[in-house]
């Protein structure tokens, strides 16, 4: 037992009541400037529950359950063997963002979140480490109120903080004002990084692994980080450089499980687009015996193929009788069977748009490949007006999504698609070709940009010398600077 007097009047209480008790008193010091400071470097849009993330999807209330279990079960754990630190790694288009963004929903239920960052290529603000420390230190102080005084004494007496390493940034913001509150938290806490390899550099990428690995001796069981990335070579090796248990990796789209929730997803979206569209006919089952296992292995444990496939069979301008037939019928190819599905439905558009719009079409797609934009800025960039612009947003609905004013795609495999393809075809720009595109958004008086009309004969595309455009928004000619990064 301890005493702590407040004018005079005596409590007596344990030490962990009096220590609360203390640094909410500590709080009501003024530490506007400093919250104001973390605020002007912080990135909102990068929480789970964000405006910009407000559509973000999540589990099939039928899926997932064992990998939610088993992290559930890790974020409770009082054993410290069992590691502070979970990795979740798996391919593009394996549902790791979704998995974390259900989880992150279900933690904040019972008051455990304690902060997220989810990196994206495309938003300046979450692919830069500059705002990761800053983002989770004011979403830590949120939810662990305590964190307050320590995080903004911190940046009152250091005001060379933000000109420090990202590492540096982290320890002084996140590891020791944690360290030190730790012991009182009723529960354990989650810190949930998604999509490292989003960020803009591979460097980056390794860098920002290794300096949380570094450092977590100073956490203790109630103190929990969860990661996701791709299975790349240079952030595998940054996991390696430490002595990591296998135990603590999970990996998303290589077992048994992933396919059977993949199966059950395609089951009840078939089942509710019969409901809608009375699909069985007399005696006819539909889909046909045997569609589903044919569709879940063309998925290769993919969700995104599966959300992307139910998305082309129940266009409401098709059938889906014949839809679903169509992509059967469409040779398989394992390596590229996303890709396969992206030009099936590029193809259909093109069947559904007059022949004035297709080479808008090419320059669209493009564009917005490697500059997220609003309808205005695509008007203006790609020589439409706003109803074409309009009319072909409709049309690329299942691929393109909206967040505000600012318009980009569902899934980074698309944007590969276009500047990656694994294999040729009438929409994609090629290595060769991307100096010349990024030329076209350089400010100069002479340079080269690409003939934006797809070649008839599906070559690639060539280039022409033209008069160079004015850069319409200070955001396209920011994304410019990192244009390479997209694409790397």
């Amino acid at each position: 037992m301890a005493e702590l007097n407040i004018e005079n009047q005596s409590i007596n209480a344990p030490n962990s009541q009096i220590n609360f008790v203390a640094n909410r008193l500590h709080t009501r010091e003024d530490f506007t400037a400093e919250m104001n400071r973390l605020k002007e470097l912080s990135s909102p849009s990068a929480a789970w529950n964000s405006q910009d993330r407000r559509d973000a999807p999540e589990c099939h209330p039928k899926t997932r359950k064992l990998p939610l279990s088993k992290l559930t079960v890790w974020l409770n754990g009082s054993d410290s063997m069992d590691g502070s630190v979970r990795f979740i790694q798996g391919a593009p288009g394996t549902g790791k963002t979704t998995l974390v963004q259900t989880l992150a929903r279900q933690v904040a239920r019972t008051r455990q979140l304690g902060a997220s960052f989810f990196f994206i290529r495309s938003s300046l603000d979450r692919r830069s480490l500059e705002k990761f420390a800053p983002t989770i230190a004011r979403q830590l102080i949120t939810s662990i109120p305590q964190l307050q005084p320590l995080i903004c004494s911190t940046l009152r007496l250091d005001q060379d903080l933000f000109s420090k390493s990202i590492e540096g940034q982290w320890i002084q913001l996140v590891v020791e004002p944690l360290a030190q509150v730790q012991q009182e938290l009723p529960s354990p806490v989650l810190i949930l990084i998604d999509g490292i390899d989003e960020c803009a550099s591979e460097s980056d990428q390794a860098y920002l692994v290794r300096s949380i690995l570094r450092n977590m001796d100073k956490f203790g069981p109630k103190i929990k980080l969860l990661l996701t990335f791709r299975p790349q070579h240079n952030l595998q090796q940054a996991v390696s450089d430490f002595y990591i248990s296998e135990s603590w990796g999970m990996h998303l789209g290589d077992s048994q499980a992933d396919y059977d929730d993949v199966r059950s997803y395609l089951g009840d979206a078939f089942a509710d687009l019969d409901s809608t569209r009375h699909l069985v006919l007399g005696n006819v089952p539909w889909p046909p015996a045997g569609a589903i296992d044919q569709l879940t292995v063309r998925t290769q444990g993919q969700f995104i193929y599966a959300s992307t496939a139910v998305g082309f069979i129940s266009d409401e301008t098709k059938h889906p009788v014949s839809q679903l037939k169509s992509l059967l019928n469409n040779q398989f190819n394992p390596a590229q069977a996303l890709d396969n599905l992206y030009l099936m439905i590029l193809v259909q558009i093109e069947d559904q748009l007059p022949f004035n719009y297709l080479q808008g079409l090419w320059h669209f797609l493009v564009h917005l490949s490697f500059f997220p934009s609003s309808p205005q800025s695509l008007a203006f960039h790609c020589g439409l007006d706003l109803m074409k612009v309009d009319l072909l947003l409709k049309k690329l609905s299942l691929l393109i999504h909206t967040q505000g004013e600012v318009i980009g795609f569902h899934h980074t495999s698309f944007i590969h698609f276009i500047v990656k393809p694994l294999f040729p075809h009438p929409y994609c720009v090629s290595h060769p070709y991307l100096p010349v595109f990024a030329s076209h958004w350089q400010m100069s008086t002479s340079y080269t940009t690409l003939h934006i009309s797809p070649d008839p004969n599906h070559t690639q595309p060539h280039a022409q010398t033209t008069q160079p455009p004015l850069v319409h928004d200070e955001f396209s000619r920011k994304i410019f600077l990192t244009v390479k990064n997209l694409v790397r």
